[in-house]
Formats: structure tokens, C-alpha cells, sequence
């Protein structure tokens, strides 16, 4: 009996060895790699020893080449993420490189321009990079009182945040209310309602999921948030769905060198940067202490109060991958089908393609020159007494080649694709990326069929054109060879239908007879007219 009893103790174990060992720690998780600033932060959240010193000296090069560029100003966010690395790595941000990164990317940037330029993040990144300093705000700087009232000002009417439209996403969201958590008692019903959204777009598995793609940093995202504002993602009863959690969820992406974007993808830095500043704070829950009540902000109008000293934050996470795009509903409303677009108005009418001159002229250039010869060589034969086999054979060959090249049909590469592009119902698209430089087409009949989406649409297009595009996990991450990000930290493509911005990714937007799908890259925000497919 007794050895009954001590076999299944062992089993117990080495059951529970195998669960603990299938989280791993932060160390060992960024082992070998690169240290970016992100993962300093990870890393010193988690207390693990790592060469500051040599992250601090590529921090200072790199904020010098950042005041040394020419043109557009880089967004505030740059000078953020380095703000909060500088304190990990036991810096003074004050002074990097002989640069004051506080002042020139929070305290007076407004007075070169807006903080939230590239939209709310850059407010929330503010705040936070605030917080982590900790210093004062001088006369006449941006306070952390007026920070936060700004922040919940954005919040949309169904109590989350985003970048761009009226439905709130998962990702920023969760960085809102992480922005927020040290002055919760302030703007309690934003921060109530704001979690109320999370937990209503937490799907079935315990995960989330941003521009209709489940992810990773969807979930670190979340569980950092929950972190922040005293919450255990682990227990907490609103934040669990069939017994799984946003920590369940986010250990399904793991993979061998980190997390995935998602799952069953190639681990990727981003994804395993904010995996493991989640992992980070999910080693400190046990001291997880009874949620603090902040003292209240000051107004920032018309005489700014003494501001509140912030309750200590976690340091914040890194802008989710899936930036710069709205979130969907997870079950929005459908979109009624538009009339179909009438032939005869000349603003819709779509854009002839580029004609190669080969098919038809090929086919006749060659026709014309092989009978020519053909002529050629008959004569060659005629002035030399009709003795040459060889010329009259040759020139019958070239007669027959010519013919035959006039008679059958012969198509471009572009012309035989553009045959096999039989959908029942046209819709008309068109790609623009001038703003980074890439691919532009006129608007391009394309043929669909029924239930197809605008993301089939781009793909029909690009083939018919001979365009590269890449997709990754439903969303358009390049096109033409101009991928998302190229052209700055809330580059990428965006897709309108019918002059609006759906808030639901390509993939999920079912198209009708008619409709007008443009996609467009941008290298900024411009505001409320935006939107993505991520």
C-alpha cells in the first residue's frame, strides 16, 4: 500500500515539475538574445542581472542619431520607450548622450507639437514614462493630472479605448487603464467601465483577439492591466471564461525561442517582449498588496494645484504589434450592401490597367517578322535556280511559323492572369502606397464571388497584377515589398470600403456587387477617419 501511496506522490510531481516547467522565467525566456529596450525592462522587473552598462551605451548612440535626423520629427513614443529603459538599466534620463529626454519628449513637447500626434498612445506612453521618472513637472510643462484627464476623455461609448473609430480595443484599452491605474480614485468610473469592456471582448479560451486576429500581445496586454489595477488575472471571476485566463491564453503562443504573434507561428521579438514583461509581473502576484487609494490630482486649468505624488506603477509595456488599427467587435453588426456602382459615373469608373505590349501586338511582331523572312528566303531561292533544299525548306518553316503566330492566341503574363479572374460579382479596388514609397494602381475591376471578403479582393488584385503581398494571420503586412513599420512605429495598411473604415479586419468584411475597396498605407495617424487590418 505504502508503495502505492509514494508512486503516485511521484507522479503528482513530476505532474506539477512539467506544469511549472512549461512557464519559463524571464531569464530564461530572453537567454541568448539581443537586449532590446523592452527587454531590459522584462528583465529588471523580473531581478535579473544583465549587462546594463552596455544597453545604457547603445541607448546614448541611439538617441543621438535621433537628434541628428533630418525632416519630420520622430513620434514622442521614441523618446518614451527610452525614458523607461534608461530607469531600468539605472540611468538618468535627464541626461543621455547630453539630452534631456523628459523635457524635450514629454514636459514641453507640446510646444513643437501635440503629444498625441500618433493618436492617444502617445498620451498614454507620456504618463507612464511620467510615472517611471517621477520627477516634478515644472512651471508651464504637461502635468500628470492633466495627462490622465485626457486619457479618459478619449474613452469611447462602450467604455474602451483606440486608436482610431468608436469601438474599443483590447490593446490599447488595457494600456489605458494602465496608464490610469496610479490615479484610479480620480477616474473611477472610467477605469469601471473600462475594465467591464475586457472583460466583455475576453473570448472563450481566456484570450483576445485584435483586428479579428487572436494574439499574443492581445493577452500580455491585458494581464499587465489587470496587474497594474490590483487584479488578479489568474482568479479574478470576470476575467475567466470556461476556467481559462488571459495567463492561459498567453502561455498557448509559446514556442521554441519565445512567444508568437500567433498561434502556431515563428516566435518574434515583439511578441516575446511583451510576453515576458507579463511573465515579469505574473512572478510578482503573491505580493500583490490590497489596492492603494492615490491622493487626488490636481486640476491642470487655469492654475495648476501641486500635483499628487503617483502611486509606484509596474513599468509599462511596449505598444502592441498590432498597432495602428481599431479593434473589432467580436461580433459586429453586418454591413448592408451597398447599390452597385453605376457605369456610366466617371468618379467611379475604374482605372484602365497598364497595357503591356506584348499579347496581341507580340503575336502579330512575331507573325510579320517570320513570314518576312520566309519572303526573304524564297527569293534567296528563286535567284539561285530553285537548286537549295534547304532555303525553300526553311523558308516554308518560317511561312507556316508566321501564319500559326497571327492565328493562335497568344497572351501576356498579365493578360493570361487577368482570364482567369471569373468571379460572379465585380467590386473595384485599388492600392496606394505612395506615402512609404511603394506600389500605386489605378482602381482595377476585380472579379469575386459571392461571400468573398476585401482581403480576397486585394489577393485577386495582386495577382492579376503581379503584385507581392504578405499576409500574416489575417492581416496585410506588406504589399509590393512596403511592409507595416517600414515607415515608422504606427506605419502600415489600411483598407476603406465605400469611402468608410470598417471596424473589422479585411478578412471578415464580406464584400457585395459593386463596392469601392481602397488600401492605402500611411506612416502616421491622422485621426478618427483611419482605420486597419491587423
Amino acid at each position: 500500500m505504502w508503495r502505492k501511496t509514494v508512486c503516485l506522490l511521484l507522479c503528482a510531481a513530476l505532474l506539477c515539475g512539467a506544469a511549472f516547467a512549461a512557464v519559463p522565467e524571464v531569464g530564461e525566456l530572453l537567454a541568448g538574445r539581443e537586449i532590446s529596450d523592452w527587454m531590459a525592462v522584462a528583465l529588471n522587473e523580473a531581478d535579473v542581472s544583465f549587462d546594463r552598462a552596455a544597453v545604457l551605451a547603445r541607448i546614448a548612440g541611439e538617441t543621438e542619431a535621433l537628434y541628428a535626423e533630418e525632416g519630420e520629427r520622430p513620434l514622442a513614443t521614441e523618446w518614451h520607450r527610452r525614458i523607461i529603459a534608461v530607469l531600468a538599466c539605472g540611468g538618468d534620463p535627464t541626461d543621455v548622450a547630453g539630452h534631456d529626454l523628459v523635457a524635450d519628449g514629454i514636459l514641453f513637447r507640446e510646444q513643437s507639437e501635440p503629444l498625441d500626434r500618433q493618436g492617444i498612445s502617445g498620451l498614454i506612453w507620456a504618463l507612464m514614462a511620467l510615472d517611471a521618472w517621477g520627477g516634478e513637472s515644472p512651471e508651464g510643462a504637461v502635468t500628470r493630472g492633466e495627462l490622465a484627464s485626457r486619457i479618459a476623455a478619449l474613452q469611447k461609448s462602450d467604455g474602451g479605448w483606440a486608436l482610431t473609430g468608436e469601438r474599443g480595443d483590447p490593446d490599447m484599452t488595457a494600456m489605458a487603464l494602465r496608464a490610469l491605474a496610479p490615479y484610479r480614485s480620480a477616474h473611477a468610473e472610467a477605469v469601471r467601465r473600462g475594465l467591464e469592456r475586457l472583460s466583455a471582448l475576453q473570448k472563450e479560451d481566456g484570450g483576445y483577439a485584435s483586428y479579428g486576429t487572436e494574439n499574443a500581445e492581445s493577452c500580455a496586454q491585458v494581464v499587465l492591466a489587470l496587474i497594474a489595477l490590483g487584479v488578479d488575472p489568474r482568479t479574478d471571476a470576470g476575467f475567466l471564461k470556461n476556467g481559462s485566463s488571459a495567463e492561459d491564453a498567453l502561455m498557448s503562443y509559446l514556442t521554441e525561442g519565445g512567444f508568437a504573434h500567433t498561434r502556431g507561428g515563428r516566435a518574434n521579438n515583439k511578441a516575446t517582449e511583451q510576453g515576458a514583461l507579463a511573465l515579469a509581473a505574473l512572478g510578482k502576484l503573491p505580493a500583490l498588496s490590497p489596492e492603494p487609494e492615490p491622493e487626488p490630482e490636481p486640476e491642470p486649468e487655469p492654475e495648476p494645484e501641486p500635483e499628487p505624488e503617483p502611486e509606484p506603477a509596474p513599468t509599462p509595456e511596449p505598444a502592441s504589434e498590432n498597432e495602428p488599427t481599431p479593434e473589432p467587435e467580436p461580433e459586429p453588426e453586418p454591413t448592408p450592401a451597398p447599390e452597385p456602382m453605376p457605369a456610366e459615373e466617371a468618379e467611379f469608373a475604374p482605372t484602365p490597367a497598364p497595357q503591356e505590349h506584348g499579347g496581341w501586338r507580340a503575336k502579330y511582331i512575331v507573325g510579320a517578322s517570320a513570314l518576312a523572312l520566309a519572303v526573304i528566303l524564297a527569293l534567296l531561292w528563286l535567284l539561285r535556280g530553285r537548286r537549295s533544299r534547304a532555303l525553300l525548306l526553311a523558308a516554308l518553316l518560317l511561312a507556316a511559323l508566321g501564319a500559326a503566330a497571327c492565328l493562335l492566341d497568344i497572351k501576356t503574363p498579365a493578360e493570361y492572369r487577368a482570364a482567369q479572374n471569373t468571379g460572379t460579382e465585380a467590386v473595384y479596388v485599388s492600392i496606394d502606397g505612395s506615402a512609404g514609397g511603394g506600389v500605386q494602381t489605378g482602381r482595377r475591376e476585380v472579379r469575386i464571388d459571392a461571400g468573398q471578403t476585401a482581403l480576397d479582393a486585394l489577393r485577386e488584385l495582386c495577382r492579376t497584377e503581379d503584385i507581392a503581398v504578405s499576409i500574416r494571420g489575417g492581416y496585410v503586412a506588406g504589399v509590393g515589398g512596403l511592409y507595416e513599420f517600414d515607415g515608422g512605429p504606427t506605419s502600415g495598411w489600411l483598407y476603406h470600403v465605400n469611402g468608410e473604415t470598417p471596424s473589422v479586419g479585411s478578412g471578415e468584411y464580406e464584400l457585395h456587387a459593386g463596392d469601392i475597396v481602397e488600401w492605402e498605407y500611411i506612416t502616421e495617424l491622422r485621426g478618427e477617419e483611419d482605420g486597419g487590418d491587423k
